[in-house]
């Protein structure tokens, strides 16, 4: 069940930058300290450092608990 509703979830157009961290930041509010808010939240750091906003991803206050950072912006 929690595979389908990630899938639901993440089902967000590629091409729409804007309304990807748009829907990222959503995910994060409405599932604090639950791991699809941690999954959002990864997401959106690596799609900041696609689109090159380093200060923005530098200003993320959660950034130190992202331990799987490295991993996702790599892949």
């Amino acid at each position: 069940m929690n595979s389908l509703r990630n899938k639901v979830l993440f089902q967000i157009p590629e091409n729409n930058a804007t309304l990807s961290l748009q829907r990222y930041n959503q995910i994060i509010q409405q599932y604090k300290n639950k791991p699809i808010a941690h999954k959002a939240l990864l997401k959106k750091i690596a799609l900041l450092y696609k689109l090159k906003k380093y200060k923005q991803i530098l200003s993320i206050k959660d950034l130190n608990q992202t331990t799987d950072l490295n991993k996702t912006i790599i892949t």
